[in-house]
């Protein structure tokens, strides 16, 4: 009986030292605009996993913790995505509390331009990650104006107006560990304001 028990105590520790080991890096996060507010989203998430978010302006390496959450999805409500590109990247923390080291950048798309020449920043700068972008006019319901393409500017057509309002939608595709992982993003708004 004795040896039993030794046996399962055993067996008991090598689990628990498993599950503290230094946590794999997340390798599929993204962050979108979602009104007024970005969404950090987690894809690649597993179960007792915590989540550290940290975020920077689009540029700056002044990486800042902003939140902790058990979570696989984070708006953050205090930017205002109209007025810049943010960017962040996620570290996990497992049962133990052991955190591993970050997850590749992700940046918010934020959309600038003249007129009807518009133009976009990369969603991930230093990750090849699959991206497909598509012009959308904002009405109800959204309009596409362009197909999808895998460049970060366009020309809006002669029909584009004053006060008329546009977003990009991104496609992406991750492969973590075999597994696929697919979701769209959104762009910040872009009104054109004058013609020339």
């Amino acid at each position: 009986m004795r040896i039993i028990a030794c046996l399962l105590a055993t067996f008991n520790l090598n689990i628990l030292l498993a599950q503290c080991d230094l946590p794999s890096p997340k390798q599929a996060v993204a962050a979108t605009v979602e009104g007024s507010q970005a969404a950090i989203k987690i894809l690649d998430a597993k179960p007792n996993e915590r989540y550290h978010i940290y975020r920077a302006q689009q540029g700056s390496n002044d990486f800042a913790e902003i939140a902790q959450t058990p979570f696989t999805q984070f708006s953050d409500v205090t930017i205002d995505p109209s007025a810049g590109s943010y960017c962040y990247y996620v570290k996990v923390e497992n049962a133990c509390g052991t955190i591993s080291s970050a997850s590749p950048t992700s940046c918010t798309i934020h959309l600038t331009g003249k007129g009807k020449k518009i133009q976009w920043n990369a969603p991930f700068p230093n990750f090849p990650v699959d991206v497909s972008f598509k012009v959308c006019k904002v009405e109800a319901p959204p309009v596409d104006v362009s197909s999808w393409q895998t460049f970060s500017s366009f020309l809006l057509s002669s029909k584009a107006q004053t006060s008329d309002t546009y977003r990009v939608k991104a496609n992406i595709a991750f492969q973590v560990d075999g597994q696929f992982f697919q979701t769209e993003l959104y762009s910040s708004l872009y009104e054109i304001i004058e013609l020339p």
